[in-house]
C-alpha cells in the first residue's frame, strides 16, 4: 500500500515531528499540510518514494483522512489529531502508538502540569473522557480511510458514525477503569495507559477488536505484481 512507504518506516515520534513542522503557525493542518508531512517523511528515508501507479492511492487516503478529521467550519485539524491518525501505518508497536496518542491528548494533573515533577503532584499521563474520544476518533478515521467503501459514503455520515463509536467506547472504558482525579476544578474521571490496558484485557477487546490493527504486521496488505 503506497501510503505506507514513508509512514511505515517512521516512528511515531518522527511522524509527530513531521506533522509539527508541516503545521501552520496556529498548529493546524489543511490538505496541503498533509501533503508536506508525507513528502517530508519520504524525503527523510531513502527508497520510500511512492511508485507512480500508487500515487492515486496515497492521495485518496490523505484526502479521505483529512475530510474525516477536519473541523468543517475551518477546514483544518490539530497537530494531535493528524499525528495520532498518521502514525497508524507505522511499524511501531501498538503500545508505542497509544502512548504517544495519550501524550498528545493528555491533560495537566495535580494542578502542576504534566511532567512538572512538583513534590506531591500527580505527574501521570492521563486523558479525560473527551481526550479518550479524540484518540479513538483519530485511529478509527485513519483505519476507515484505507477502505474504498468509506469514500463512497457521505463524509458527514461517516464522521458522525466515528464520533458515536468513539463516544461509546470511551464511555465503556471510563466506566470500567476510569478514576476520579482532581484537575483543579473538582474531581474528573480520567484514564491512564495502565488502566486502558486493564480495561482491554478485562473484556475491552470485545468492544475494540480493531485494536489489533494498531499492529501493522497484522494487516492483510495485497501486493502488486
Amino acid at each position: 500500500m503506497a501510503v505506507l512507504t514513508g509512514l511505515a518506516s517512521s516512528s511515531p515520534t518522527e511522524v509527530l515531528d513531521a506533522v509539527g513542522m508541516a503545521a501552520t503557525s496556529s498548529s493546524q493542518l489543511g490538505p496541503s499540510q498533509f501533503q508536506r508531512v508525507i513528502k517530508r517523511l519520504q524525503g527523510d528515508k531513502p527508497g520510500t518514494a511512492s511508485l507512480p501507479e500508487e500515487e492515486d492511492l496515497v492521495q485518496i487516503y490523505l484526502s479521505q483522512l483529512h475530510m474525516l478529521l477536519e473541523d468543517p467550519e475551518f477546514g483544518t485539524c490539530s497537530v494531535a489529531e493528524a499525528a495520532t491518525a498518521l502514525m497508524l501505518p507505522s511499524d511501531a508497536s501498538k503500545s508505542e502508538k497509544l502512548s504517544l496518542a495519550f501524550d498528545l491528548f493528555a491533560v495537566p494533573t495535580g494542578g502542576a502540569g504534566h511532567g512538572a515533577g512538583a513534590e506531591g503532584a500527580d505527574s501521570r499521563v492521563v486523558v479525560t473522557h473527551q481526550g479518550l474520544e479524540g484518540v479513538f476518533r483519530c485511529l478509527l478515521a485513519s483505519l476507515l480511510s484505507f477502505h474504498d467503501d468509506s469514500s463512497a459514503r457521505n463524509t458527514a455520515d461517516v464522521r458522525a458514525d466515528i464520533q458515536a463509536a468513539s463516544e461509546a467506547i470511551a464511555e465503556d472504558a471510563m466506566e470500567h477503569s476510569g478514576e476520579d482525579t482532581d484537575l483543579g476544578q473538582g474531581p474528573v474521571k480520567v484514564l491512564t495507559m495502565d488502566s486502558l490496558s486493564r480495561w482491554y484485557n478485562d473484556g475491552g477487546f470485545t468492544v475494540v477488536p480493531w485494536f489489533e490493527l494498531l499492529t501493522r504486521k497484522k494487516w492483510n496488505v495485497p501486493t502488486s505484481g
